[in-house]
């Protein structure tokens, strides 16, 4: 979008390590193991997900970039890695009521840092769980 209006935008790549497992007390436990395999309850294991942060916005004349790399590390560092790097996305709060899929691990990035993107805006949260699978999520500006 920025892009084709005159701007710019930059993805930053961070690495984190967390376990998982996809229990929903929703759903009979036939349909867990249907829609969640090897991830369904008990089965905690874990992942070397890589998170990508999508910054878009005009070109500041002075610094040649969209967004500050070192505020949105900082950012990005102290709202989610700190908060997920080497543990279990069960334990954590926000995964009490929704399963902690690949899906929701993006969409709640995005609601973690929207508000805060030093310069520019939050254009894309990816999460890489595996070569073969990575969630994508685009939400609302605030």
């Amino acid at each position: 979008e920025w892009i084709a209006r005159g701007g710019a935008a930059v993805t930053r790549r961070y690495h984190l390590s967390a376990a998982h497992c996809l229990p929903t007390d929703h759903i009979p436990e036939r349909d867990n193991q249907q829609f969640y395999g090897r991830c369904q309850p008990s089965k905690l294991h874990g992942h070397n997900y890589i998170l990508a942060v999508t910054v878009g916005g005009r070109i500041d004349p002075d610094t040649g970039m969209v967004t500050d790399l070192t505020a949105l590390d900082r950012l990005v560092r102290e709202a989610v890695l700190a908060r997920f790097d080497s543990r279990s996305f069960n334990d954590d709060p926000a995964f009490a009521t929704i399963a902690p899929t690949g899906e929701n691990l993006a969409k709640l990035t995005w609601d973690l840092l929207v508000k805060q993107i030093p310069g520019g805006r939050l254009e894309r949260i990816e999460v890489t769980e595996t070569p073969e699978s990575s969630y994508k999520y685009i939400g609302a500006q605030p």
